[in-house]
């Protein structure tokens, strides 16, 4: 019979299956679900002092942050039913879904130690990034603090998340370029033009080929912007 993890690698992987279920999506792949323990153990230590709420042994792996008895804990769970899991494929790619049954329903975020704000920030995540397991890897990749100044091999540490609190600093991150972003406002008041000349010129609606070059050109100014994410603008589309 499967060995089962610490019950602390049990509450976690359930409570992050358990947000899964209830932004209401069917499953999960698996590097995503490591990833978001990894993204709830952040959280945790920012609030206990460093303190995991997994206890997984996080270290840098090529893809990021990685706990070998986190995926054995995830296995031993799947070959006893208690989380659901199915294997997959799509043209030349392999894959293993999980998701959680109606018993157990797993633990509130609440109930592994997290603040209501901290667990509404992983809820977030979690829809955020679903379907987009690339964001996902840059994210952690890039933009947590246990993965920052650290070398692949080496274990994390979440210490310092326990002063600087740093993991909810990353969301949203801005266009540090200001030229770029005057740019960008510019495109966007374009595209507000564009809209009421087409309106004005016709009784019908307009057309999205109106202004599909400015659209375009706003495009490659995000694209120019090296991980450029969820830079808030505004345009007055008005009739």
């Amino acid at each position: 019979m499967a060995e089962l993890p610490s019950s602390s690698i049990q509450s976690s992987v359930l409570a992050v299956l358990r947000a899964v279920k209830d932004a209401g999506l069917r499953s999960v792949a698996r590097t995503a679900l490591v990833k978001y323990v990894y993204l709830l153990d952040c959280l945790h230590a920012e609030e206990h002092r460093g303190a995991t709420a997994s206890g997984s042994r996080w270290y840098f792996d090529k893809f990021g942050p990685f706990a070998t008895d986190l995926i054995t804990g995830i296995d031993n769970m799947a070959r006893v039913g208690m989380i659901q899991t199915r294997d997959g494929s799509g043209g030349d790619k392999e894959f293993t879904l999980y998701w959680l049954d109606e018993f157990p329903r797993g633990p509130a975020l609440s109930e592994v130690g997290l603040s209501a704000g901290k667990a509404g920030r992983l809820e977030q995540w979690v829809r955020k990034f679903s379907g987009d397991l690339p964001k996902l890897l840059d994210f952690v990749y890039f933009h947590t603090e246990p993965m920052r100044d650290t070398t692949p091999g080496r274990t994390l540490s979440f210490d310092s998340l326990a002063v600087s609190g740093s993991t909810a600093a990353y969301v949203p991150v801005r266009v540090a370029d200001h030229q770029r972003l005057l740019r960008l406002r510019q495109l966007s008041s374009e595209m507000g033009k564009a809209y009421r000349d087409a309106a004005t010129a016709s009784d019908k609606s307009p057309k999205i080929d109106v202004y599909d070059a400015v659209y375009t050109n706003a495009l490659i100014a995000f694209d120019e912007e090296e991980k450029a994410d969820d830079l808030a603008f505004h345009a007055d589309l008005l009739p």
